[in-house]
């Protein structure tokens, strides 16, 4: 695949196999992409910028992110391979990985996807393009939409640290509605 479409790819495995790590490489390929959507998303707030660049695709199953997915669909063990060199992450990085771990990873990757598919930006997305539910969508999912959600998340929800992003899942999951 050609880095314009799909950029930051080393630092979508390294976030992989940090998610990976934390889940005693225990995920199916499914939670693995809403784990890295849910980092993309609270990063951009609560760190000022997204953990990675690639904008997911609005895929039937949720967010999706193209190259990671077909990787692990090759080769799930992929990951466990990756560079085992000192975390590319900063703390605060760090911190917000193993948070959205803590948080996300007791769900599975269905559960997950039906928790994306009541996010306004899937749903954006899904709109954009046409696609009604089921069908292949291939429209990315714009950064711009996944920072103005999460930042209404974030503030609704009075998520000021990332020990505070497993406030987000569970409210979710109770109430299982969109939060905004």
């Amino acid at each position: 695949m050609l880095e314009k479409d799909y950029p930051d790819t080393v630092r979508l495995y390294e976030l992989a196999e940090r998610f990976f790590a934390l889940a005693d490489d225990d995920l199916t390929n499914k939670a693995m992409q809403k784990l890295v959507y849910y980092a993309q998303g609270f990063s951009a707030v609560l760190l000022g910028h997204p953990i990675v660049t690639q904008e997911p695709k609005a895929w039937a199953a949720g967010p999706v992110y193209g190259q990671l997915w077909h990787e692990l669909k090759e080769d799930p063990g992929f990951c466990s391979r990756c560079s085992e060199d000192d975390s590319p992450f900063s703390r605060e990085e760090e911190q917000l990985i193993e948070a959205v771990s803590s948080a996300f990873r007791l769900y599975s990757g269905t559960m997950l996807s039906e928790m994306t598919h009541r996010e306004d930006p899937w749903l954006k997305a899904r709109e954009r393009a046409g696609a009604v539910d089921g069908e292949a969508c291939k429209e990315p999912i714009l950064m711009e939409d996944i920072e103005a959600y999460f930042s209404g998340v974030v503030e609704k929800l009075d998520i000021s640290i990332p020990e505070d992003i497993r406030k987000y899942p569970e409210m979710a999951m109770e109430k299982w509605r969109p939060v905004l």
